[in-house]
């Protein structure tokens, strides 16, 4: 079902039965789960998804930086500068329910890969002194806090990311249940890692240890082993000892698959780059499957008003906005239990990389673009990382990570470019801002 909606306009997908190319039948019927479409005359097919080579390959041609984009140039190079001389950097605990508790809480910034994903971005931007500083420093992260390993240390050594200092007396009492929350969110989602870990070893030219591909295959396996392919729906199945570690370990629907669909990329790049016999294979096979079920979370409550089964207009619907339907948002595994968390918010641009944002923007951009045109109506004048929920019922900020993608997707999914585009580079008050970081070298890209 989730394929069919994929399928929609201009999708790369060929059928096949008896080696003969075939083409499904609409059967003008769908439910929560997706559309119902069929090849007739036989009871098995194949599918062949084409172009999947577009989305792993992409070595971007450089230009001359553009006057236009200085003064973002400058920007990158002054906080990137900032963060190196800062030296070690502990990750940014991010209280957004209110001092007290650290329950509404999160931490930023924790994993080397991440770092390695921003400064591959901002490198070409970079003068060649801070180049080779950043490169070396870098290093010296990786090494310090390696991939695929999260230490209680990892929470409580480093500089501050902010210019205050937090009440600690007053959170102290909960910090540890909030790092064991985030250790075992990282833990569960080591396959979006791969996409920062093929950065690291494209920018340093260094190879990985057999050790790392072990673990690398491990995590796409473990994915193709518990993940319900048929339906592809805003689900992960996995388990989990409650219905609060369902929803704070497990991401929902769009977001989760822009971040496996990021890993996958990353763990075919590294097959490829390091000669990974077998497993270039698995990688693109995993490629095309999430891409297929990216795209159907976009188009998914958009086509139940096509289709006319809701009616009104899909733009009014939240559930179109967050490319999820908050009615069958998680689900965890044995016994199947649904757990429903109708106030929260889980935006479709969570951790967009820029190779799904093309996808989106290729395959389903009408769709994107229900939800971003909602945010420049309710935030016209101003575009800040942090902001109040679009559709929660408790009054809160966002966490951080909620909005790491939204001005991203303006340029990757809608193609708006130069000033149309960098009018959403906002700023920050933080220091070593991977999110800002992003943002500042998709400004200067916007101008080329």
């Amino acid at each position: 079902p989730m394929m069919a909606l994929a399928l929609g306009d201009k999708a790369p997908l060929r059928f096949l039965q008896n080696g003969k190319a075939v083409k499904p039948v609409d059967a003008q019927w769908m439910d929560f789960c997706g559309k119902a479409m069929m090849i007739p005359g036989g009871d098995s097919y194949a599918c062949e998804v084409e172009r999947v080579g577009e989305q792993v390959g992409a070595k971007k041609a450089t230009s001359p930086l553009s006057e236009a984009a200085r003064g973002y140039q400058q920007k990158l190079e002054q906080h990137v500068a900032e963060m190196i001389e800062a030296g070690h950097l502990a990750p940014l605990f991010y209280i957004y329910g209110g001092i007290g508790s650290t329950w509404f809480s999160h931490f930023y910034w924790a994993g080397s890969p991440e770092l390695a994903q921003t400064l591959s971005a901002a490198y070409p931007y970079l003068s060649p002194p801070l180049r080779k500083k950043a490169k070396d420093y870098l290093k010296a992260e990786w090494k310090l806090n390696p991939p695929f390993q999260i230490s209680p240390q990892t929470y409580r050594t480093g500089a501050t990311r902010t210019p205050y200092e937090f009440p600690w007396d007053d959170i102290t009492r909960n910090l540890d249940y909030a790092v064991s929350r985030d250790r075992a969110f990282r833990q569960g989602n080591f396959l979006h890692d791969l996409y920062g870990v093929e950065k690291y070893y494209a920018l340093t030219g260094e190879k990985p240890d057999p050790a790392l591909r072990e673990k690398a295959v491990a995590a796409v396996r473990e994915l193709l082993d518990n993940q319900d392919w048929a339906i592809c729906g805003p689900v992960r199945i996995r388990e989990a000892k409650d219905v609060h570690s369902v929803f704070y370990y497990t991401l929902q629907g769009a977001a989760t698959y822009n971040r496996w669909l990021a890993g996958a990329i990353g763990f075919t790049r590294l097959a490829e780059r390091f000669d990974w016999e077998g497993d270039k294979a698995l990688g693109r096979y995993l490629v095309a499957k999430l891409a297929l079920a990216r795209i159907a979370h976009a188009r998914c409550l958009a086509e139940m008003y096509r289709s006319g089964m809701l009616r009104g207009d899909a733009k009014d619907d939240n559930r179109t906005l967050l490319h999820i339907d908050s009615e069958c948002a998680v689900i965890g595994r044995g016994p199947l239990a649904m757990v429903v968390h109708q106030n929260q918010e889980i935006p479709p641009f969570y951790d967009l990389t820029e190779e799904v944002g093309r996808l989106l923007g290729r395959f389903a951009r009408g769709e994107c673009k229900i939800y971003l045109d909602h945010l420049d109506y309710s935030m016209p004048l101003w575009y800040l990382s942090e902001a109040p929920k679009q559709s929660a019922t408790e009054q809160r900020l966002c966490p951080l990570q909620h909005h790491s993608g939204n001005v991203l997707a303006q340029s990757w999914v809608l193609g708006k470019r130069g000033r149309d585009f960098a009018r959403y580079v906002d700023t920050t008050r933080f220091k070593g801002d991977l999110y800002y970081l992003q943002n500042l070298a998709a400004a200067i890209e916007a101008f080329q």
